[in-house]
């Protein structure tokens, strides 16, 4: 992953996002980074207690270095047999590829088994980000199961009157950045739902949860598919935790702004990245990132 797009996932991604590509890093090269002066690790004192930062990058961790302390590489095999039980034994937590605003603590135990994951089933997550939008032709159309999701149902208001229309004639992927300005303004997004189940479309053999930016495009690809689904609102804070969580770990793409058989096909951490750098970010509740499988 080059510097941009590493500053970028820094300053935009969601911690769910950060998580994940900590622990593909981490299983990838053999190491994480940690801060620390001489044998003394560096744990922040936060409202839940004493927490160890841990990054994917060094140069990340060089950034919360003071003169007396230095980022200093964790092996994999040092964190699980050394680190984690040690902050077990202490009630303290870790913080993933921190950036001071958004982000999540999460037990020791949580870390060790989703580590443990991506040793099992690598996932190059830092290919997954960098890789960019690409058009798709729509071969099948499919519901996609609605899986069940912990916490409280995100808070509905009317969605605005006023729907733009994106220019149908551009090609896929310029219709994708159109489709992030527009949801980024308005707050929503719409999918199509048919008993409870969001409908999906299929491409190469793989399933991608279909989003659109207005209730017009949501209606059209219905109509013009013979989808037997109803267009709905959701939050598009709601999109970005839980449901680009939830398509991430179902292995799902997410397909954009369909109209007719054409798309914008993206990887959910990709499009996650996308809208915060819009400025879509999940809402408070968030979603814990024990909930998560590298898929």
């Amino acid at each position: 992953m080059d510097t941009s797009l590493k500053e970028r996932v820094s300053q935009y991604a969601p911690p769910w996002v950060r998580y994940m590509l900590t622990l593909s890093e981490i299983s990838k090269t053999g190491d994480g980074w940690v801060v620390a002066e001489g044998d003394d690790l560096a744990l922040w004192d936060t409202d839940g207690g004493a927490t160890l930062p841990i990054w994917p990058y060094q140069e990340f961790a060089e950034l919360s270095a003071d003169d007396e302390a230095e980022a200093v590489p964790v092996s994999s095999t040092e964190l699980m047999e050394r680190l984690l039980p040690f902050l077990t034994q202490n009630d303290a937590t870790l913080s993933l590829f921190p950036n001071f605003e958004d982000d999540v603590l999460v037990s020791p135990e949580a870390v060790g088994q989703d580590l443990t994951d991506f040793v099992a089933e690598p996932a190059d997550v830092a290919a997954q980000i960098a890789e960019e939008p690409r058009g798709a032709r729509l071969s099948d159309w499919a519901m996609l199961e609605t899986p069940e999701i912990e916490g409280p149902e995100p808070a509905m208001e009317a969605p605005p009157m006023s729907e733009p229309m994106l220019d149908a004639a551009a090609p896929a992927v310029d219709r994708y950045e159109e489709a992030i300005e527009t949801i980024a303004a308005s707050g929503w997004v719409w999918v199509l739902e048919a008993d409870d189940d969001f409908a999906g479309v299929v491409i190469d053999d793989e399933p991608a949860l279909a989003i659109f930016p207005t209730r017009e495009y949501a209606n059209a690809f219905a109509a013009l598919s013979k989808v037997p689904a109803n267009a709905k609102a959701l939050p598009a804070r709601a999109l970005v935790d839980p449901w680009l969580v939830v398509a991430f770990a179902g292995g799902w793409r997410i397909a954009v702004s369909p109209v007719g058989d054409s798309f914008a096909l993206v990887n959910p951490a990709r499009f996650a990245l996308d809208l915060g750098e819009a400025g879509v970010s999940p809402g408070p509740r968030g979603v814990a990132p024990d909930e998560l499988s590298p898929n």
